[in-house]
């Protein structure tokens, strides 16, 4: 019988060199995709930590294991991703894989994952990888006002740097001048109230722990296992959760249905080649409608992708940084504006009055790509009428169609898009993989899943939990 470590040993892998643990996930793909997903989020902190039950030369998956990707620097957004090996082995996750394109998820051992010590071995596991969380260095949230993005650039420079040279990593080294110039800006030179209240903040909120898209298998074990959730009353003493039904999207097949919804009829055409049907089949799309605030605020107007598979009136677009008090009022996702510059994201608007439709006609009439680029915006552009993004983790989020304009199948040619076009931009066709956490009284967001082609998962959890019961 296969002995039970009382404490795992938790090994540090490079957050800014994710290739070698990426390779290691990409075998057992759609499982663990929210942390995978979160690895491959281009833009960095320089506070990210990656720990794992396995050292960083492993070269192939062991039957049991843990990962986590933690940056406390986003609180209150989730700061933290869980992969445990009792994921692979949810039956929900093989009957996704096996109605999509793709085939089921195996086990590389060939081995069932149920009995009692395989389960004592992840308690273990996920045990010791959340104790190393706790004992972290501190770092302030990008909301204190110890945060100072230009140090924060600084750490994520020697940190990389330390990697390219195979030196150990500056912010864990104990006698590190990074650590210690990280401590004493989070303590201030007492010389402000501010900076030293963030200290304060840190040292009250350190054991508490947000942790989003958690499987129900790591949670039930979180909660029955480790006690870190009260069985009930889950608004007590600062910690809560919230579950939601997960929706796995296949973008091959999402890139077929998008086609059909924006009427392309081209039957031969194969899921594989959809996407660039749909990005093809008339003269009025662009390339990619998705673009970050970021990208898109550059220009002085509002862009004009064109209007193809909108109903008239509407176009496609990008949201802009005077568009974000707009979006973060139709949302209660505790996201920063700062995150939301940088995450993908799709926009429809509406174009202004214009009877004689000069501005649709003129764009419909551009049958060259570079001179329909140069298209300039329609004058004095409403605001958006529909949006989404695709978070950190990969995921389908802030879906929004205005009440206006609902019932009309937008949230559906929306969402579609989005992951039409950020999939392929971001992860390459070789990774196909989206998900989404739907609340399951939310009839509406549960039938634009389906109407997708999304495939029904097993639970997930965002959970704030408190390490002090650990």
């Amino acid at each position: 019988m296969e002995e039970i470590p009382t404490t795992p040993p938790i090994h540090h892998h490079s957050p800014f060199h994710p290739s070698p643990l990426l390779a290691l996930l990409q075998p057992v793909l759609p499982a663990g995709l929210p942390l995978c997903r979160r690895l491959q989020f281009p833009f960095r902190s320089g506070y990210e930590f990656v720990l794992t039950t396995f050292p960083p030369e492993t070269t192939s998956l062991p039957k049991t294991f843990a990962i986590a990707f933690c940056d406390r620097s986003r609180r209150p957004e989730a700061e933290c991703y869980l992969f445990s090996s009792l994921e692979l082995h949810d039956p929900a996750l093989n009957n996704v894989t096996q109605s999509t394109s793709a085939g089921p998820v195996k086990d590389q051992h060939g081995t069932a994952l149920t009995g009692p010590a395989d389960r004592a071995i992840a308690v273990a596991q996920i045990r010791a990888l959340l104790h190393a969380v706790l004992a972290l260095p501190a770092v302030p949230s990008a909301d204190d006002p110890a945060y100072d993005a230009q140090r924060g650039a600084t750490v994520l420079a020697a940190r990389t740097r330390a990697v390219e040279q195979e030196m150990p990593d500056p912010l864990l080294h104990a006698s590190s001048p990074l650590k210690a110039a990280t401590a004493a800006a989070l303590n201030g030179s007492g010389e402000e109230d501010e900076p030293a209240a963030a200290a304060d903040v840190w040292q009250r909120e350190r054991h508490y722990l947000k942790i989003g898209a958690v499987h129900d298998a790591v949670t039930s074990l979180l909660r029955d296992e480790l006690g870190l959730l009260p069985r009930k009353d889950w608004g007590s003493e600062g910690v809560w959760a919230d579950g939601f039904r997960s929706w796995w999207f296949d973008g091959r097949d999402v890139a077929a249905r998008v086609s059909a919804l924006a009427g392309i009829t081209n039957s031969s055409a194969s899921a594989s080649s959809a996407s660039a049907a749909v990005r093809s089949s008339s003269v009025n799309v662009a390339t990619s409608v998705v673009e970050s605030i970021a990208e898109a605020t550059k220009d002085p107007k509002p862009k004009f992708f064109g209007t193809h598979g909108l109903a008239p009136g509407l176009y496609w677009s990008a949201l802009r940084e005077t568009d974000l008090a707009l979006v973060r009022s139709r949302t209660s996702i505790p996201r920063r504006e700062r995150t939301m510059r940088m995450l993908p994201a799709v926009c429809v608007r509406r174009l202004p009055d214009d009877p004689a439709g000069a501005s649709e006609d003129r764009a419909l009439r551009v049958e060259d790509e570079k001179e329909r680029s140069s298209v300039p915006a329609p004058p004095d552009a409403h605001e958006p009428v529909a949006w989404a993004f695709l978070g950190t983790e990969g995921g389908l989020s802030t879906l929004h169609v205005e009440p206006a304009f609902r019932g009309k199948g937008l949230a559906k040619t929306v969402a579609g898009r989005l992951l039409v076009d950020a999939l392929e931009r971001a992860y390459g066709a070789e990774e196909p993989w989206a998900h989404s956490e739907v609340a399951e009284e939310n009839v509406a967001s549960v039938g634009v899943m389906r109407a997708l082609g999304a495939r029904k998962g097993s639970l997930m959890w965002w959970l704030r939990v408190d390490l002090r019961r650990l």
